[in-house]
Formats: structure tokens, C-alpha cells, sequence
């Protein structure tokens, strides 16, 4: 016998195995068909006809197709057609909506047609060792979908297995930390419905496509560590978004639609190369931290005076070189503010002061600041009893430092002080002042007013004389007036009664 004339003879078998067993089914009403293995190259016409049937399985056969008269099968919950040539899911199956079972496993099919959606109570499709290479977003739209098998489909990333757990656990976190990606995946957007955190950190993603954007109801979106340069105006669209992670990136602009993200709590931006802000970002009123260190900012953005709810705001690390009191006077929220390492000459202490919430402030290093600002703010915040502004070039007491009444101790050795302003006399819990190594050419009125000082030095300038009114100062313990020109001593000095210590050394006494 040919082989041509097996092949046929075999086939016919296969048919008649096929025809008897719909038969019997037909017969016994039978719930379930199964059409195993009988090398089958079209789906028996007459299985339609079984229209109480809940479960059919045509396995193992040679199938291409299955006939459009299956749509007649309204009950059918289960359809298994895996281990055949399907190079496409039948459109005939996308009609049958009572199926909760679909396994169309080890076909050649490359795609899942988007009203993969109408099979609305599906809740096991196996697509395995197909030729898959994305996934419709659809798929996320399959509410009662507990199990997605799309493993061995080669041509498909291995992101995917994460994408497709996600899916039937209706997860609302997806990690794809590190995976080597180089662009937000296609078909992440089946998570549309479940998902709020998605964290794509350490991968080599440079472009935000609108795949993202369709993740309406993320939360959270964490991109740190990429090569990301542009966040685009599609980014308006993610409206319930409270985390943006973008440190690390080579961003260069951000789109206005920035602003429209109303519900965004933390905003990250350090170590990127953007020079400014659009001013829409002003709109931003939940936002509570806003990191921009190690930027290029040369001026402070003007949206952020308009961030009330700010309480943490890191500029560090830019090219800021002066800031103005307007700028930053509405946040009133503000707790932790970094400043350090950059170009800045001055700031307004008057600014720092009216932040009363304020707790951490970094002005250096890196900055041209004098010394005293940080000094004089610290005391002022703290209520410190304590000021030290030594060896900090002044030429004048800063109004600031004088309007510290709480002041206990004052140094302000080392600079290039002529004398103290008279205001000075209203510090009148003042018990030490050290003015030495200044240029003063006489003990200033205001020192004699200091009722309450017990120790004052007025060492190594160029004073010389003591006037007779230091006798006024009756609490006085220790006075140092050595390094002078002081030629006489008062005889008031002798009314003193507490005095332990004077040291008039190195001066043109006779």
C-alpha cells in the first residue's frame, strides 16, 4: 500500500472517530467533547451543533482554523485547541461569551487581537510556546483573569512574566528594577485597571512613550537611574500621580504638563541638567518635597514661590548666586532647606528668620556666604543664648546679630570692627562680650550700658583710653584690656567690688 493511501486512510479513520464521538455526545447530551490527537485538519462542522456543550477540547490535531458556526456554541465555558497550526486566534472564538477556560497553547500565533476584551468572563488563557511578541493592553481589562500563561513564546521579553503576574493577582506594584530595558515596555498598559506603583529604576530607558500615560492610576512612579532627557507633555495624564522618582537621569527640560499633576507630594529631580521650570509647576499646591540638587539652575525658578506646601526643598549642588527674600517668603511650611554648594554671595537673613518652621538649614559647603549668616540664623532659630561670629572680616555688627535680645554671650573677636552700634545696649542679658583683635580706637558708649556684664574683653585693638564710666559696670568680673595704647586706668575701676581678673599688659602705662 502507498503512503499516500495510509495518509488518506488514516485520515478517514480520524474523521470517523470524530464523527462517532460528536454522535455520542449529541446523544447522551454530554457536557464535554474531547477530539484528542486524531490528527484533525478541520475542526467536524456538525460539533456546532452541540449546543449544550460546556467543554471542548481539539488537542493534538493538524487545525489551521476553526468554522464560524461555532459562534452557535453559546454555552461553551471551556475551548482547548493547543497543540495545533493556529497562526492566528479564530476570530470565532472572540464570540463566545460564556468562555472562562481559552488554551490555545503551542500554536504559531504572533499576536492577541485587542477584542481579546469581549470575553469578559475569561479567567485561564494559556498562550504558551506561541511566537508572542507583545500584549494588548486589553488583556487588562479582564477583571475575573486568575491565570495568563505566556511563557516559551520566545520572541516575547521576559518582562512580561512579571506584567502577566501582575495581571492575575490584579497587583498594584510591578518592580522592573534593572531589567536592561531600554524603553517603558509595550503592553504594560494591560495593568491600566490595577496597577498604582511602578518602579522602573536602574535600566537604560531614554524616552517616556504614551504606553506609560495610559497607567491612569499610578501613584507611584519611580524612574531614578535612567537616560531619560525630556519629560513630556503626556506626563499630565498620570492626574493621580503623589511620588515622581527622575533623579539620576540627563534631563534637560520638563513639559508644562508638569503642572497639571495636582496630587504629586514628592517630586524628584537631583542630578539631572535641567536649567529651569515651567512656570506652570506653580500649580503644584500638594506638593510637600521638591529635589533639584545637583542641576544647573543659575537663578531659582519662579514657580517654586508659589509651592505653599513645601517642606522640603534641596537646591544644592547648582549654580544659584543670589537669592531674594520674595522668592522663597511664601513658603511658610518649609522645614529642611538645602542651599549648600552653590555660588551664593548672600542671603537675606531677614528671609531665614521669618521661616519659622524652619529646622535644618545647609548653607555650606560650597558657597561664598559670610560666616555669621549661618551663625547669627542658628542662634536666632534655636534661641541660643550663645553667638560666636569671630574671624569673619566685619566691618560693622549686623543689624540681625544686635536684635538677638536673648543674648547671654557675644563673640566678635577677630574682625575689623571700628566700634559697636549703640542698639547694642538693648541686648541687656548680655554677660560676655569679646570684641578683642578688632580696630577700635575707643571702648564704644554701648559697652558702658551692658549693666548685666561680667566678662568683657577688649584686648589687642587700638583703644587708648578706658573712660570713667566703666565703674558703672558693677557685676564686672574679668576684665581684659591688655594690647593696647591705653596710657592711664580710671580710678573707678576700684569700685568694682566683683572684679577678679584685669589685664591691662602690653599697653603704655607708666
Amino acid at each position: 500500500m502507498s503512503m499516500f493511501k495510509k495518509l488518506k486512510g488514516s485520515s478517514s479513520v480520524s474523521k470517523k472517530v470524530a464523527a462517532d464521538k460528536i454522535k455520542e455526545a449529541e446523544k447522551n447530551r454530554s457536557k464535554g467533547l474531547e477530539l484528542l490527537n486524531l490528527d484533525l485538519r478541520k475542526c467536524p462542522e456538525d460539533v456546532s451543533k452541540l449546543r449544550f456543550l460546556k467543554s471542548l477540547s481539539l488537542q493534538g490535531n493538524q487545525l489551521t482554523e476553526l468554522p464560524d458556526k461555532l459562534a452557535r456554541m453559546v454555552a461553551l465555558e471551556c475551548l482547548r485547541v493547543g497543540n495545533n497550526q493556529l497562526s492566528s486566534v479564530p476570530e470565532v472564538v472572540l464570540s463566545l461569551g460564556e468562555l472562562r477556560i481559552l488554551d490555545l497553547h503551542r500554536n504559531a500565533i504572533r499576536h492577541i487581537p485587542a477584542t481579546i476584551s469581549a470575553l469578559v468572563h475569561l479567567r485561564e488563557l494559556n498562550m504558551s510556546e506561541n511566537r508572542l511578541q507583545t500584549l494588548p493592553f486589553q488583556l487588562g481589562t479582564l477583571r475575573e483573569l486568575r491565570l495568563l500563561d505566556v511563557s516559551g513564546n520566545l520572541d516575547l521579553p521576559s518582562f512580561y512574566t512579571h506584567f502577566c503576574s501582575a495581571l492575575v493577582s490584579r497587583a498594584s506594584e510591578l518592580n522592573l528594577n534593572g531589567m536592561g530595558l531600554a524603553e517603558v515596555p509595550d503592553g504594560i498598559s494591560i495593568l491600566e485597571e490595577c496597577l498604582q506603583t511602578a518602579v522602573f529604576t536602574s535600566n537604560q530607558i531614554s524616552m517616556l512613550t504614551t504606553e506609560l500615560f495610559r497607567l491612569t492610576r499610578l501613584r507611584v512612579l519611580e524612574l531614578r537611574n535612567n537616560c531619560i532627557t525630556v519629560l513630556p507633555q503626556g506626563i499630565s495624564a498620570l492626574e493621580r500621580l503623589e511620588v515622581l522618582g527622575l533623579a539620576n537621569n540627563r534631563l534637560q527640560s520638563i513639559a508644562e504638563g508638569a503642572g497639571k499633576l495636582f496630587n504629586l507630594r514628592q517630586l524628584v529631580l537631583s542630578n539631572n541638567m535641567i536649567t529651569e521650570l515651567p512656570r506652570e509647576m506653580s500649580r503644584l499646591h500638594a506638593l510637600e518635597e521638591l529635589y533639584l540638587g545637583e542641576n544647573r539652575l543659575s537663578s531659582l525658578p519662579t514657580c517654586i514661590s508659589s509651592l505653599t506646601s513645601l517642606v522640603t526643598l534641596d537646591l544644592h549642588a547648582n549654580q544659584l548666586k543670589a537669592l531674594h527674600r520674595p522668592q522663597l517668603a511664601g513658603l511658610c511650611q518649609l522645614r529642611d532647606l538645602n542651599l549648600s554648594e552653590n555660588t551664593l554671595k548672600e542671603v537675606p537673613l531677614g528671609l531665614l528668620m521669618s521661616m519659622s518652621r524652619l529646622e535644618e538649614l545647609k548653607l555650606q559647603p560650597g558657597n561664598h556666604l559670610d560666616a555669621y549668616v549661618n551663625a547669627i540664623y542658628t542662634a536666632q532659630r534655636y534661641k541660643s543664648v550663645e553667638l560666636s561670629i569671630s574671624d569673619c572680616a566685619l566691618e560693622a555688627l549686623p543689624d540681625t546679630a544686635v536684635s538677638l535680645t536673648h543674648l547671654q554671650s557675644l563673640d566678635a573677636s577677630s574682625n575689623r570692627l571700628h566700634t559697636l552700634p549703640d542698639s547694642l545696649a538693648a541686648v541687656c542679658h548680655l554677660t560676655h562680650l569679646n570684641v578683642s583683635a578688632n580696630k577700635m580706637h575707643a571702648v564704644p558708649p554701648c559697652v558702658l550700658q551692658l549693666s548685666a556684664l561680667r566678662h568683657l574683653d577688649l584686648s589687642s585693638n587700638a583703644i587708648t583710653s578706658v573712660p570713667e564710666a566703666v565703674g558703672a559696670l558693677r557685676e564686672l568680673h574679668v576684665l581684659r584690656v591688655h594690647n593696647n595704647q591705653i596710657a592711664a586706668l580710671p580710678p573707678s575701676l576700684s569700685e568694682l567690688a566683683h572684679l577678679k581678673e584685669l589685664d591691662a599688659s602690653f599697653n603704655k602705662l607708666s
